[in-house]
């Protein structure tokens, strides 16, 4: 799994799940609610209790539910690398490893294990773009652009970093840059050159 910083642009857009209308709590697309706790999932019935009119009462069940149900999902989360690891103490397996911490979206255990991997490795481009990625998706824009580049480092024209850079430098207001990235990575595989990504990176780079 390679980390695409296309899907950092589409989770920034969307600041809050909830809005307040007088007292009351409203739930705003609630697949999303993971944002202010990540890796936790929430039902549908659940997310009902949360509209509750009493606004404290409900963000104390929004809380506790999510916080005991993350807990939940990273225990059974690190069973599982636990056991991985141990038949493939490698650069392959702690890679696997922060891939499947990443998908359940507990990043501070894959940027873990993503070191991890690295440390067993020569030079991987996938693990230090994962590494980045996260990075990346924390805000810790020039610890990125550190990894980004020695992903490059390992293969110098992957088309995907050049991508991920390019969102990088936008991220970071470098908008000259995020454009050479952008139009060196659609150079090298013209399939990135999509319309959003075009118009995204041409709104204030002109």
């Amino acid at each position: 799994m390679k980390f695409n910083a296309a899907v950092i642009i589409i989770l920034f857009i969307t600041i809050s799940c909830f809005i307040y209308t007088g007292n009351k709590l409203n739930i705003i697309e609630l697949h999303r609610a993971w944002q202010y706790y990540p890796s936790a999932d929430i039902s549908f019935n659940s997310g009902k209790l949360l509209a509750d009119e009493l606004t404290a009462q409900a963000a104390v069940i929004q809380k506790k539910e999510l916080a005991v149900l993350k807990q939940k999902k990273l225990t059974a989360l690190k069973q599982k690398v636990n056991n991985l690891v141990k038949h493939n103490d490698t650069a392959e397996g702690w890679l696997k490893a922060g891939n499947l911490y990443s998908k359940a979206r507990f990043y501070e255990e894959a940027l873990s294990a993503y070191k991890k991997a690295a440390s067993l490795a020569d030079c991987n481009s996938d693990i230090y773009n994962n590494i980045a990625g996260i990075l990346h998706l924390q805000r810790e824009h020039n610890q990125a652009a550190v990894y980004y580049k020695k992903a490059l480092k390992c293969s110098k024209n992957d088309p995907d970093v050049l991508l991920n850079m390019a969102f990088l430098y936008y991220d970071m207001g470098v908008y000259a840059k995020a454009r050479q990235y952008y139009l060196k990575a659609v150079m090298i595989d013209p399939a990135l050159d999509k319309e959003e990504y075009n118009e995204f990176l041409k709104k204030r780079a002109e």
